[in-house]
Order: structure tokens, then sequence, then C-alpha cells
């Protein structure tokens, strides 16, 4: 008998459990995110997509969704550091789409889906002819906070917030000149010859002798180099592959007052030219090369000797 009285409590509390549990309350809305349609990847709480390969600018699609009973409202968008507390961005590197929403509905009962556009700018500004922004080695995302207000059932206004992290693999191709024996760092400036100027290095004789190419980026560069700029000097030079944090083989010379002409191949990565606005793309390729230099129609990177 007291065995069976135990059994039907148990049994009571059982029933009890499936009843609240199936009559419970609708529950207020909670944002999710997906990054896309076809993989289904929902993003709950503090999370992360990716990780997104960024070798130039481009657009990262993902939808947002209301994975609750209730509407979300007056929900806003805004961009801060990656993996930080949230430290919101100051610059171009990520711009994103809309910043806000009025009303996102239940995803369960609505057939509309809210996209979202994260802009990427690494190399050409999204939307801005001619303008360019290029994201510093060893930014690895950006993080996106959604905040927003819904009710629950019993009509309490509750205050949700989803805090994503968009990891990025960014490359970024970037380089010093470098000489010596302590690989000191040489700074551009204007060469100036006699009816007319050059930009270009300019480099201790002392020195001449112990030039390279410091690969400062975290992708491989390549690079061609000649002492003479005539005839069709890049054909007859071969390609030297410098890998991430080394460095080139020396540049040489016949003659202590040759200059060093080279160029550099990012193989269609995103260049930092940190702040030297002479450096830029050759038309239709990744080769860097100068605005200034015009010898033999290659406008190359020119070292010079400081006698």
């Amino acid at each position: 008998m007291k065995k069976f009285a135990i059994l039907t409590i148990i049994a009571f509390i059982a029933i009890i459990s499936c009843d609240t549990e199936n009559t419970g309350g609708k529950k207020p809305g909670k944002f999710a995110v997906q990054a896309d349609s076809s993989r289904s990847v929902m993003a709950r709480n503090l999370t992360s997509i990716g990780p997104y390969p960024i070798n130039s600018s481009r657009t990262i699609y993902f939808y947002l969704k209301n994975i609750g009973d209730f509407p979300i409202t007056d929900i806003e968008l805004s961009l801060g550091k990656h993996d930080s507390d949230f430290e919101p961005i100051k610059n171009q590197d990520f711009v994103i789409f809309p910043t806000k929403i009025n009303s996102l509905s239940p995803s369960s009962g609505s057939s509309v889906d809210t996209f979202i556009e994260l802009n990427v700018n690494h190399g050409d500004i999204i939307g801005l002819l001619g303008q360019k922004n290029v994201i510093k080695n060893g930014v690895e995302g950006v993080k996106i906070r959604i905040t927003g207000m819904t009710t629950d059932s019993d009509d309490k206004a509750i205050s949700v917030s989803l805090d994503v992290n968009v990891d990025m693999d960014i490359k970024v191709a970037s380089f010093d000149i470098v000489y010596g024996d302590d690989n000191t760092v040489a700074t551009k400036y204007r060469y100036n010859f006699p009816g007319s100027a050059y930009i270009g290095y300019l480099i201790p004789l002392s020195n001449f002798n112990k030039v390279r190419l410091h690969n400062i980026g975290n992708v491989n560069l390549y690079v061609k180099m000649s002492r003479n700029s005539g005839g069709n000097w890049e054909d007859a030079n071969y390609w030297e592959e410098v890998l991430p944090n080394t460095y080139s083989e020396l540049f040489t010379s016949f003659y202590n007052w040759d200059a060093y002409y080279f160029i550099i191949d990012t193989r269609g990565i995103a260049f930092d030219n940190n702040g030297n606005n002479d450096f830029y793309f050759r038309a239709g390729t990744s080769i860097i090369q100068s605005r200034h230099n015009n010898t033999a129609g290659s406008q190359q990177l020119i070292i010079y000797p400081d006698y």
C-alpha cells in the first residue's frame, strides 16, 4: 500500500510537470542571426559567425530573426571591436546596413526575412568611388551589437540584445625597405633631379649594398629588382617570393652610384601603404608602383644612394 502511494505521487508530479510545460506562456521576442539560408547556422546570445576570408573589399550578408513569440521593436545595430566588451569602431573598416529597424515579427509566423549587410572596406570603400581604406594587419573581424524592445505574455516591456562576433581572416600586404646590419627602416621622400622630380628611398652610401625588403604584412609578396630601368627590365628578371615577417635577398648593384628599381606584386591582396599615397596599383594588376616615377614607361619604385 505504501509503495502504491509513492508511485501515485510520482505520477501526479509528472502530470503537473507536463501540463506546466505544455500550457506555459509565450516567450518574449529573442534575436538570432542566420549566416545563410542553406546552412541554417543560428547564433544565440554571445557567439560568432564565420570565419570569412577577406582579400579585398566585400559584403557579408546574414539574416536577422526573431525566435520568440512577440515582436521586437526599436531595433538598433552597431559595430564594435572584435572580441571586446564592445568598444565602438571609429573608422571606416566596417559599415552595417540598416542601422535601425522599426519592428521584427516572430520568424515562426512570418515568411519575410530581414536582410543585413556588413560592408568590409578593405581596399576600396564600398559605394564611394575612388576612396580607399585598408584594414590594418592584426584585425580579426568585428562585433555586431543588436538591441531592441519586446514584451512577455503579461505585456511587460523587456529589453533584448545579442552580440555576434563576425570572425574574418583578413589578408594584408605591406612592406618596409630596410638597410644595414640592424635593418634600419628607410623612409620615402622626394628626390629632385635636374628637370624632374622622383619619389624614392634614400639610403646612406655606406649601407647601399645592404638593402632588403621586409614583408610586414601577413601574405607572401613577390618582388622584382634591377639596377637598370631601361628596356624590358621587368621581363628580364624573376619574381622573388618573400614570406610574411621575412626579408628579401639583398638588393645588389655593380656600381655604388647605381639606383635600384623594383616592383611588388601582392597577387590580388589589398595593400596597406602606411599613409604613403605615392604607392598605387598598376592598372588592371596588383603590382605596386609609384605615381611619380616614369622611366621607360614603367613607374617602378626606386632606391637611391645618398652621397
